[in-house]
């Protein structure tokens, strides 16, 4: 943490690009959960992607226009239409809403939205769009979907 002269303002904390949305040259968001966020409207709520290409699985967390706090859905699935890579043109996957006994949420009612499908097993990147998210009232379809592997992410 740095400290500042008189009068001078803190500089800001280095915020790692990997897992940020860049919104504008001095606006940005960390994805909470290491992934990759997706802007939904003009900050009205975000998607956050993890992919954990070992096991094939992606993990979508929906969140508040400043990609903080959980929103729950009531949709039970979110589908995606992937682009990229070519062998998965035109395929939809749904990704099925996830109950969570420890925070309530149940399929209808949820932030968590998860996908497991061995034709994501090795990939770090992919490209597509959510057909259609229901989002506080608003109806966000064909939403640009971009993920690539966070760089310093071994794991993914």
């Amino acid at each position: 943490m740095s400290t500042s002269a008189c009068g001078e303002a803190p500089a800001p904390a280095p915020v790692a690009t990997s897992a940020v949305v860049p919104e504008t040259a001095d606006h940005a968001h960390e994805a909470p959960h290491g992934g990759v966020l997706v802007e939904l409207g003009e900050e009205f709520g975000h998607v956050e992607l993890v992919l954990d290409g070992a096991a094939g699985t992606i993990t979508a967390y929906v969140l508040d226009g400043e990609g903080e706090q959980a929103v729950r859905l009531a949709q039970e699935s979110i589908t995606l239409l992937v682009k990229e890579p070519a062998s998965l043109s035109g395929r939809p996957f749904d990704l099925a809403a996830r109950a969570n006994v420890l925070t309530g949420e149940t399929v209808g009612d949820t932030s968590q939205f998860v996908l497991a499908n061995d034709a994501f097993k090795g990939l770090a990147a992919f490209q597509g769009t959510f057909v259609h998210v229901a989002y506080k009232g608003q109806d966000f379809r064909d939403v640009p979907v971009t993920y690539a592997k966070p760089s310093g992410d071994p794991g993914l």
